[in-house]
C-alpha cells in the first residue's frame, strides 16, 4: 500500500495523482519573471552601453597614441640619418679646405691664421659629425623600443 497523509489545510482535497498507485514520473519548470522592476534593468543596460563605449574610446585613445608615438620615432629616424648625412658631408669640406689651406700656407699665399681657422671649422665639423652619429644611434633605439613589444609591468 502507498499511502501519503496530508495535514493541514490541504489534508481533505483528493489528490488523484497522489492516491494513484501508479509509477510515473513528472517534472515541473518553474518560471518567475518581473514585470516591471523601476527602471533598474534600464539602468544597468544603459551603464552597461556606457561603460562598452568608454572602453571603446580608451582602446581608441591608446591605439591612435601607439601609432603617433611609431610614426614621430620614425620620422625622428629618419631626419636624423639626413644630419648625419649632412654632417658627413660638412666633415669632408672641412678636411679639403684645412688640406687647402696648408698647401697655400706652404707655398706663401696665406698666413697661418688661415690654417687654424681651417683647422677650427674641422673640429667644429667632426664635433657636429659625431652629434648627429649620435642622435641617430638613439633615434634609433627610439625606433626599436616602440617596434618592440613589451611584457605588461608585473607589480610585486
Amino acid at each position: 500500500n502507498f499511502g501519503v497523509t496530508l495535514r493541514g489545510c490541504c489534508g481533505a482535497t483528493h489528490i488523484p495523482v497522489v492516491q494513484n498507485q501508479q509509477a510515473d514520473w513528472a517534472a515541473g519548470l518553474r518560471l518567475n519573471w518581473r514585470l516591471f522592476d523601476g527602471g533598474i534593468s534600464a539602468g544597468q543596460v544603459a551603464a552597461s552601453r556606457a561603460g562598452a563605449e568608454r572602453l571603446s574610446l580608451a582602446s581608441a585613445r591608446e591605439r591612435n597614441r601607439i601609432r603617433q608615438e611609431l610614426e614621430t620615432a620614425f620620422f625622428d629616424h629618419e631626419a636624423s640619418l639626413a644630419q648625419v648625412l649632412a654632417a658627413r658631408a660638412a666633415y669632408r669640406a672641412a678636411r679639403e679646405a684645412l688640406r687647402d689651406a696648408r698647401a697655400r700656407y706652404g707655398i706663401g699665399l696665406a698666413d697661418y691664421t688661415d690654417v687654424s681657422d681651417s683647422l677650427r671649422e674641422l673640429t667644429v665639423a667632426m664635433e657636429a659629425k659625431a652629434e648627429a652619429i649620435t642622435l641617430a644611434n638613439l633615434s634609433y633605439a627610439r625606433l626599436l623600443r616602440e617596434l618592440t613589444l613589451e611584457p605588461p609591468a608585473t607589480s610585486s
